[in-house]
């Protein structure tokens, strides 16, 4: 495509693999699951599997890095 149809913010999803209770039975699926929204994606290869998942984990782990933190001296309070 040249262009996305939708994003999706990754802060709060985690990323794995269907559960046997999801009721999918097909290779190289992987699951974004944030609360109740469940989103399930399928890559071409196992190389492109790995990759989605290693950058989804990155991406995700890099947005809660986002957040502000307080400095220590107003902790102190």
């Amino acid at each position: 495509d040249d262009f996305p149809l939708a994003s999706l913010p990754l802060l709060g999803y985690t990323v794995s693999t269907p559960e046997d209770a999801d009721g999918i039975h097909k290779e190289y699926v992987f699951k974004l699951q944030f609360k109740s929204h469940v989103y399930f994606f399928r890559a071409e290869s196992e190389y492109t599997f790995e990759r989605w998942m290693e950058v989804i984990r990155s991406a995700a782990g890099r947005m809660t890095l986002l957040v502000p933190r307080v400095p220590a001296e107003l902790n102190r309070k």
